[in-house]
């Protein structure tokens, strides 16, 4: 019992995978988390959106933004997460909003539930 123990907590130790596992028919493609730039929800999945090119999991956006957010990602809105050195400009709208554009030239909306966290991230500071 002793070895099983010190086993698992090896396991706890080992760093996170870099990579999430796409299916494409009866392929399986591995996307690196370094080339998404952000994610948003579509019902019982989320679409990851890399470069020019969106892939479709089966996941929820929650489980999704737990595995990313070591690696910078932040939520922005109810359904996106966004990587945040990809965000090159934010706007901002009403009501606490921001429109969001990323260095692709992608823009987004941010919620006004997730302004607070935003600013926090991005370091701005109050009278920004």
């Amino acid at each position: 019992a002793r070895g099983l123990a010190r086993a698992m907590d090896d396991m706890r130790q080992l760093p996170a995978p870099r990579r999430i596992p796409v299916r494409l028919g009866p392929r399986i493609l591995f996307v690196d988390i370094a080339d998404i730039d952000y994610v948003q929800a579509e019902t019982n999945y989320v679409r990851l959106h890399t470069r020019g090119k969106s892939y479709l999991i089966r996941e929820t956006l929650n489980a999704v933004e737990e595995r990313l957010r070591p690696y910078g990602f932040l939520r922005i809105h109810r359904s996106t997460l966004v990587q945040s050195e990809r965000i090159a400009e934010l706007e901002p709208l009403f009501h606490g909003e921001y429109a969001v554009k990323l260095k692709d030239g992608t823009k987004l909306r941010s919620g006004r539930s997730y302004r607070d966290q935003l600013r926090a991230a991005l370091h701005l500071e109050d009278r920004d």
